[in-house]
């Protein structure tokens, strides 16, 4: 079915119960059935644009009410919504239009429509629409007639492979992949996430992932959009979002471990716990045990689950902190990586052997080589909510395995299953360093030197041929300690840097290309 039914049944089971609050522009609680008459204005006004079923409409707008009538318009009319960073530079985007070939481009603000006309890629595309002008917000007050007959004989009529969204991604290997969710495929997404996350109607969350507001969408859960720019989550203002939390009685904060942390430590240094919060839900990063602390103290009455999971593929597993044993903790100190937890019940998960630096992987060593409990290897997932291909057929072959037309993803984390059936991450596959010592898996040390040595961030790369740690210090870092855990793992350079490159979309992962250049651009840092 179109993913826009959601909408059209959620409205019918509760027309008055609040969707979506926004604090910029709209400043207002946007209701079911105003939602659903904003999108039908919305989708009106597209029409008459000239825009058909599919059709791909790139958008450029940040999380905000505005986004999501957009969005939704589009589904509802069988439209593409295709989304690109701009943060990723113009390379990127030249490639993403390249593939998505969007017919129009939506966007919001002079910076936006500034960036579409120095752009060679976005100028040579047709259409170009202000988001002001086809989402009048103050329509939907004059719109509350519950009857959802025409809308329902006026929504597309799209099966489970209509394309309905296109992103990209680019992971670690810098180069564009196009993903195309489908009808299906997001119905199905938005199912999963509703019993992953044990989604309940009524309950009030503050979200700065743009995914799960759609799930939200379909659970009856109010969506607080973030005060911020949620692309800088680790740059926010504690102090409006704080604001947010109390004037709307926010219950469940849904964001990245960047953005948790910086709220979290805000709290703790201002003395006001915020004991409204029962539940953070968090990922996009990893999700460290000294997180779950800083929440304990932050938001007293909460509960932390760690969500681990891909652009392609999410959720795949869940950690729920509190079920955390001290035994756990020592395993995590001590080299064993970082506890992903319990594997999703919709998901399909194998580890398979050291197969990373080969293209293709035939279903024959598939089957061979899948590991059993305790052997570290690559982590791979099948399921109704995994992406089965990408736009760019080329990346299929380096990402997908067809196994009797089951196709797994690689998602290019090193991990494995203990005795429990709980998964455990060692890090990106690219970044094992392979010598004749054995094998370094970056999330080991990392995340030892995370907890034991109370380090900011902590990277292992292989640098000019050798086994480098390098750290980033905070007041408590303890550089005895960093020599101890190097020694341990045959480290031959330590490297104290002022600030560790993070990924642009969530501030939690590090930028390892972005590290090596920064290193060997700065050679006073190897001192």
């Amino acid at each position: 079915m179109n993913v826009y039914e959601t909408l059209l049944e959620q409205t019918r089971l509760s027309p008055q119960a609040v969707a979506l609050i926004d604090s910029k522009p709209e400043k207002e609680k946007i209701t079911y059935i105003e939602l659903l008459r904003l999108t039908e204005c919305c989708a009106e006004r597209l029409e008459k644009k000239g825009l058909r079923a599919g059709d791909v409409v790139l958008l450029f707008e940040p999380m905000s009410v505005r986004l999501y009538v957009v969005l939704l318009a589009l589904f509802k009319l069988g439209m593409v919504a295709m989304f690109v960073d701009p943060a990723a530079g113009w390379q990127a985007v030249t490639s993403a239009c390249s593939l998505g070939r969007p017919r129009a481009v939506i966007t919001g603000g002079v910076k936006a429509l500034s960036y579409c006309l120095l752009h060679p890629a976005l100028r040579a595309i047709g259409m170009r629409i202000s988001i002001a002008g086809v989402c009048r917000l103050s329509r939907a007050k004059f719109m509350s007639d519950p009857d959802l007959t025409a809308e329902t004989e006026s929504t597309f009529a799209a099966d489970p492979s209509t394309p309905a969204l296109l992103t990209f991604t680019s992971g670690t290997t810098g180069e564009a992949k196009g993903i195309c969710r489908t009808h299906g495929f997001l119905t199905e997404q938005g199912a999963t996430l509703k019993q992953a996350l044990e989604l309940k109607a009524g309950t009030i969350q503050l979200v700065s992932l743009p995914m799960f507001v759609l799930a939200n969408l379909g659970s009856q859960v109010t969506s607080v959009i973030p005060n911020c720019d949620v692309r800088s989550p680790g740059r926010a203002n504690t102090k409006v979002l704080r604001k947010q939390i109390e004037q709307h009685n926010v219950q469940e904060i849904v964001a990245s471990p960047a953005l948790v942390e910086r709220l979290a430590s805000c709290a703790v240094s201002v003395g006001k716990p915020l004991t409204g919060i029962k539940r953070v839900l968090t990922g996009g990063g990893p999700v460290l045990p000294r997180l779950h602390r800083l929440v304990g103290c932050a938001m007293r009455n909460a509960c932390l689950k760690a969500v681990y999971g891909s652009t392609e593929a999410e959720p795949i597993a869940q950690c729920n902190f509190d079920a955390i044993s001290e035994g756990d903790m020592l395993s995590m100190r001590s080299g064993s990586g970082l506890l992903a937890g319990r594997i999703d019940s919709g998901v399909n998960l194998r580890i398979i052997s050291r197969q990373w630096h080969s293209p293709v992987c035939s279903s024959e060593a598939f089957e061979q080589g899948s590991l059993p409990s305790g052997q570290i290897g690559e982590i791979v997932v099948s399921g109704k909510h995994v992406v089965r291909g990408y736009l760019n057929a080329e990346q299929d072959l380096k990402n997908k395995i067809n196994v009797a037309g089951t196709i797994w993803h690689r998602t290019g984390d090193a991990g494995y299953l203990d005795g429990e059936g709980r998964l455990w991450l060692l890090g990106r596959c690219a970044q094992i360093i392979h010598d004749e010592r054995g094998d370094l898996y970056p999330f080991a040390l990392e995340v030892e030197a995370l907890e034991m040595a109370e380090a900011c961030h902590a990277a292992v790369i292989l640098f000019s041929g050798q086994r480098t740690l390098v750290v980033e210090s905070g007041p408590n870092t303890s550089r005895a300690m960093i020599e101890t855990i190097a020694n341990k793992a045959d480290i031959e350079r330590v490297i104290f840097v002022n600030r560790i490159p993070l990924d642009s979309r969530h501030n939690s992962k590090i930028d390892y290309c972005a590290l090596l250049r920064k290193l060997t651009a700065d050679r006073s840092l190897l001192a």
